[in-house]
């Protein structure tokens, strides 16, 4: 599984696999509820949900640089957008709902009218595969982050497709960036660290070590507190973001661990490994064990 998602209202899970499926999965008791094959040659690596209370609606990256929108509950394919040179490797909704933002191997970010499906920007500046974006948070104020094979984050102006700040200092690939809640950065890199950044000056305010191996997901909780991470060292893990103490290893996955998410309430993270397994953890503690 290269990417999961949970579902605002914390009922579903969606998984983008390379098998090409998009996959919808009961939360409660793991059964599958909805299959879209999009083909074989077509492998899936990224999935979102439109980030509202009642959403039923998901979208999805490509291996073809298409971007498909379904509506899950009725199965209908309602959008492709087309237009990335490679692979789509992230995808991720405005907070508004109203727009896509999608990160590929042509080394752009794009931008995206989510209901008319026409580009609205092409974002130029990265020199590699872009491997992951996000939107920060707060209507009327997003900015987007995006993180490359080139070693850096980059901050832009989704308004105006500007570029804002480059933050330099991963001395590898950046695989993965989130926003916390409060305008923190989160970066997880293939040279094994998670750092945490001020986007408006580029400064490092932290660096969390401890896995063994590439860094591929990182996912800040809903309340800021702790970052969830999945790595190549087949372990999902928990980390407190104000000390950079390492709270819980989650070990089950016998392969690279893709993606993480949190569900609401941050009590429980699910995971998607190649191992092929979408393992949910609950219990997942605030505190260090020692």
């Amino acid at each position: 599984m290269y990417a999961v998602s949970v579902s605002p209202d914390a009922t579903k899970i969606a998984s983008a696999s390379l098998d090409g499926s998009i996959k919808i999965w009961n939360a409660n008791s793991g059964a599958l509820v909805r299959d879209f094959p999009a083909g074989l040659e077509d492998y899936a690596y990224t999935v979102a949900w439109l980030p509202d209370a009642s959403s039923n609606i998901v979208a999805a990256g490509f291996l073809d640089g298409t971007i498909r929108i379904w509506n899950t509950d009725t199965g209908e394919l309602l959008r492709i957008l087309s237009g990335h040179q490679g692979r789509v490797n992230s995808v991720a909704w405005s907070q508004d709902g109203r727009r896509l933002a999608s990160a590929s191997d042509d080394q752009t970010v794009r931008i995206w009218d989510a209901l008319t499906g026409q580009e609205t920007h092409t974002l130029f500046g990265h020199t590699h595969v872009v491997e992951s974006v996000a939107w920060s948070h707060g209507v009327g104020a997003e900015r987007l982050a995006s993180a490359s094979r080139d070693r850096t984050i980059k901050i832009w102006n989704p308004q105006s497709g500007s570029l804002e700040r480059t933050i330099e200092g991963h001395t590898d690939w950046v695989l993965s960036v989130d926003w916390s809640q409060d305008g923190r950065i989160a970066s997880g890199s293939f040279d094994q660290t998670i750092r945490i950044w001020n986007p408006e000056t580029g400064a490092l305010l932290r660096t969390l070590t401890g896995h063994t191996d590439w860094i591929w997901a990182v996912q800040w909780s809903n309340d800021d507190r702790r970052i969830a991470s999945g790595s190549s060292d087949r372990t999902a893990r928990i980390w407190d973001a104000e000390t950079g103490e390492l709270i819980q290893t989650l070990i089950g996955h016998d392969g690279f661990v893709y993606s993480v998410d949190w569900f609401p309430g941050d009590s429980r993270i699910v995971s998607g490994s190649a191992d092929a397994i979408i393992r949910m953890w609950g219990r997942v503690t605030e505190t260090v064990q020692r």
